[in-house]
C-alpha cells in the first residue's frame, strides 16, 4: 500500500469481540451507527493503517446501543477471532465529521495533556472503551495513567493544537501511574 493511500485512512471503529458462532463481531464505533456502516458497504480492516484489507459488510445492526457487523467471508467464530482488536478504517473522502464534543481516536492520540494551569502532564497514547466508560491512557514520566474521559475532567480539546486540557481528580497525576 502506498504512503499517500495510508495517510488517507481514518479509524472509524475497533472490533472488540466476537458475537455468536456465525462470524459476527461487536464494534466499538468512534462516530458511526450501524445504518451508516451498512451504507458504506465496504471498509478496510487491519491491526493498523498499513496492514489493512478491504472487507465487504454483509450486515450491520444495533443491539443494546452497540454496533454489530458481519463481514463477507468471515463465516464462523474462528475466522472472526482473527480480526478482534483490529481497527475499521475508511478513506478520507468517506469520513464523517464526528458530532460536537466527540473526536476521532486517531486525532486524540499524540495530543499533549495539560492541566488547566498549563502544566504538561503527559501525552495521550490511547483511548480505551471500558465497562464504566471511555478512558484516556496518558503516558507520563511515572508510567501510564488512566483518566476517565468525562466532561467533568476534560476542560478543552484542541485538535489543531494537538492539546487536551484537563482538570483531573486530585492525585491522579501525582505518581499514581500503573
Amino acid at each position: 500500500m502506498n504512503t499517500e493511500h495510508r495517510q488517507s485512512l481514518y479509524a472509524a471503529g475497533k472490533i472488540v469481540k466476537v458475537f455468536g458462532i456465525k462470524g459476527e463481531v461487536k464494534v466499538y464505533s468512534y462516530a458511526r451507527t450501524s445504518d451508516e456502516y451498512a451504507v458504506l458497504e465496504t471498509v478496510k480492516v487491519g491491526s493498523n493503517d498499513q496492514t489493512t484489507s478491504e472487507r465487504i459488510i454483509d450486515s450491520a445492526r444495533d443491539r443494546g446501543g452497540d454496533v454489530y457487523l458481519k463481514f463477507h467471508g468471515i463465516d464462523d467464530r474462528n475466522a472472526a477471532e482473527e480480526i478482534v482488536n483490529h481497527f475499521i478504517y475508511i478513506e478520507e473522502e468517506r469520513r464523517k465529521p464526528p458530532q460536537a464534543g466527540r473526536y476521532y481516536v486517531h486525532d486524540l492520540i499524540g495530543c499533549r495533556v495539560l492541566s488547566v494551569e498549563g502544566r504538561e502532564l503527559g501525552t495521550l497514547k490511547d483511548v480505551m472503551n471500558a465497562p464504566g466508560g471511555t478512558l484516556y491512557v496518558v503516558a507520563t514520566t511515572h508510567g501510564d495513567v488512566l483518566m476517565p474521559a468525562v466532561k467533568e475532567f476534560i476542560a478543552d480539546v484542541n485538535i489543531a493544537a494537538k492539546a487536551v486540557t484537563v482538570t483531573p481528580p486530585e492525585g491522579l497525576f501525582e505518581g499514581e501511574a500503573l
